[in-house]
């Protein structure tokens, strides 16, 4: 065998690798400059987990029924800190953090999360079930939505003024951490 079949054999190869990448949706090539590369760099270069991070802070209002916050999706893990104070109800209590006060009653079932403390931060993803977040807590979003917060207290006004006579603010530092397997592509 001489080099000009080794040559050949070689550009046939190649040649034959950018068919088959040319046909295949991962290897769609992108434009840069007028040129056109496939992706293979780039999924060489991402095989590994990527780490997405998101934080934001949001101010949870205690007179505001369910408030919206960041979309999930399933497997996003998810840590949430709380900070500030309010009141579910000042004619009984002083001032409190997003734990809610020493003394508080456990809530009845008109309330935003029945059997938990008066006056804690509480959160649900979408229409799901609602849980306790107090001053902090983590956990992997088992589902897609919005994450909503609220004071737990009578939501549905059936026992006195519900929401209308809280007073402050509490707030929320939320970060999200998405890990994704698999090829990234910077240039879309």
């Amino acid at each position: 065998m001489n080099i000009k079949h080794i040559l050949f054999f070689t550009i046939a190869i190649i040649s034959s690798f950018q068919v088959a990448a040319w046909d295949n949706s991962f290897f769609k090539p992108y434009s840069n400059n007028g040129h056109h590369w496939p992706e293979v760099q780039d999924y060489l270069a991402s095989n590994q987990p990527v780490k997405i991070i998101r934080e934001v802070s949001q101010q949870i209002d205690a007179r505001q029924n369910w408030q919206p916050s960041i979309d999930l999706n399933p497997g996003d893990r998810v840590r949430i800190s709380a900070n500030g104070h309010w009141n579910t109800n000042p004619d009984a209590y002083a001032s409190h953090g997003p734990e809610g006060p020493r003394n508080a009653y456990t809530a009845s079932s008109h309330y935003a999360l029945p059997g938990a403390k008066e006056g804690s931060l509480i959160a649900r993803i979408g229409n799901g079930r609602p849980f306790v977040v107090n001053r902090g807590t983590s956990f992997t979003a088992n589902k897609s939505g919005t994450l909503l917060f609220v004071i737990n207290d009578d939501i549905y006004q059936r026992n006195g003024a519900g929401l209308l006579d809280n007073r402050g603010a509490v707030e929320a530092r939320i970060e999200v951490t998405r890990l994704r397997n698999g090829p990234r592509n910077h240039y879309r």
